[in-house]
């Protein structure tokens, strides 16, 4: 039997969706994806999350960040608008190249204000209507975003470990909802 490459399973995913995925992916695209990622995973990952209630948990959870990105509330969209994308083109505008990105998040907040600050005239101040949650002077976070919710799947997976050989079962189903 032929496989099928993973990436071509992903676009097949997204014909449904057809000119919306130009759009973005948004509440949808993320669910086919997480729904994807669990019918993907190895059989000796913990059995709970292909239950029916686990899997449809795990699809709606998708569009969480969407649901915090399209907020009106300014401090949580400060939060959370930039780590929907990255704009790698402005990179060379700070003298940068994706080799060159540090490894956290904030060092490359640092650098990118140094940068503006030293450059003035390079970097005129946004409309301060436009920019009321103060992000216009960023270029994206999205791989520190996506790198630091894997760290978290991780933590929660490994807190899972822990309370399997010794916590109660009250304990464990509390993790299992997270």
């Amino acid at each position: 039997m032929k496989r099928i490459p993973a990436f071509a399973l992903v676009l097949l995913a997204f014909l449904p969706l057809g000119p919306q995925l130009a759009l973005g992916w948004d509440y949808e695209g993320h669910r086919v994806v997480n729904q994807l990622g669990v019918a993907s995973l190895p059989t000796n990952f913990p059995a709970f999350v292909r239950e029916p209630a686990a899997a449809e948990r795990i699809a709606f959870l998708a569009g969480e960040m969407d649901r915090w990105r399209n907020t009106p509330d300014l401090p949580l969209k400060n939060y959370s608008f930039p780590d929907h994308y990255i704009d790698m083109e402005e990179l060379a505008d700070y003298g940068l190249k994706p080799e060159m990105l540090p490894i956290f998040r904030y060092d490359f907040i640092a650098q990118l204000a140094l940068f503006r600050k030293a450059h003035p005239d390079k970097f005129p101040e946004p409309d301060a209507a436009g920019n009321l949650d103060h992000t216009r002077g960023l270029v994206g976070l999205l791989p520190w975003g996506i790198a630091e919710s894997v760290g978290k799947s991780k933590s929660g997976f490994s807190y899972l470990k822990t309370h399997e050989d010794a916590g109660t079962p009250e304990e464990l189903r509390l993790i299992r909802e997270v």
